[in-house]
């Protein structure tokens, strides 16, 4: 599956977006569909297709959790009006719960994990048994897990994010998308045992963000980060009795 999402054209985005759900809700899964969800490189963007596509999922009615395993540059916490700390690496050291560190979004069906303070050894913590238990007690409450993780071969935290998976997204810009490279890009990541099930070739988003920035200038007022709260503990508990 490749496809081209456009931040530029939000409406023509989603609907890119819904197309990718069909094709993954068609896959049959004994439990949760574990996804891997990277970009080819740091510089692509990435935090929004990603966090769209989740909402996408819930949407549909699909119970839909976002793992954000990018512990050295997280991104996606701001998308769920989270902070990126508690989060999975305070779980998997053993130093909070899983209802502590899980937040429930404002979008029904869908709760996210932040990545949690760097620790000194991510990989081994992305590769403990706490991982694989954690993973095992979730995969019969959501129908989809994506794990947000670096790009492939910056840093080994990405193999160890795939070798949880079954299958891999990834979004790749689309200066970089002929098809030598898309080839090379799919071998890497069967290698992994985690092949590409959607590739989503993203554009620049340059004129958005100046559009924005242009918005919020316009703006004098602003909203208060001390007013938004995160919903944790027994929220989360909501999503293992769905």
């Amino acid at each position: 599956i490749v496809e081209a999402v456009d931040p530029i054209n939000y409406l023509n985005a989603i609907e890119t977006l819904r197309q990718i759900r069909t094709r993954l809700v068609s896959i049959p899964s004994n439990g949760a569909l574990v996804l891997a969800a990277a970009p080819v490189k740091a510089s692509d963007s990435f935090t929004n297709p990603v966090a769209d596509l989740a909402r996408v999922l819930a949407d549909a009615g699909h119970n839909t959790l976002v793992i954000d395993a990018n512990f050295r540059a997280g991104k996606l916490a701001s998308q769920f009006e989270a902070a990126n700390e508690p989060g999975l690496s305070d779980f998997l050291s053993g130093e909070m719960r899983l209802s502590q560190v899980t937040v429930r979004s404002k979008t029904p069906n869908l709760w996210f994990v932040p990545p949690g303070p760097v620790h000194i050894d991510p990989c081994h913590l992305l590769t403990n048994k706490r991982m694989e238990d954690l993973l095992f007690k979730l995969k019969p409450r959501f129908r989809f897990i994506l794990i947000a993780a670096p790009p492939l071969g910056e840093v080994s935290d990405t193999a160890a994010v795939l070798s949880h998976c079954a299958h891999s997204v990834v979004t790749i810009h689309s200066s970089l998308a002929s098809k030598s490279h898309l080839s090379r890009l799919a071998r890497q990541f069967e290698s992994h045992d985690a092949p590409i099930l959607a590739a989503m070739l993203v554009k620049s988003s340059a004129r958005r963000d100046a559009q924005m920035q242009a918005n919020a200038e316009d703006s004098p007022e602003e909203s208060d980060p001390n007013s938004r709260r995160d919903h944790r503990d027994g929220e989360s508990g909501e999503a293992r009795s769905q």
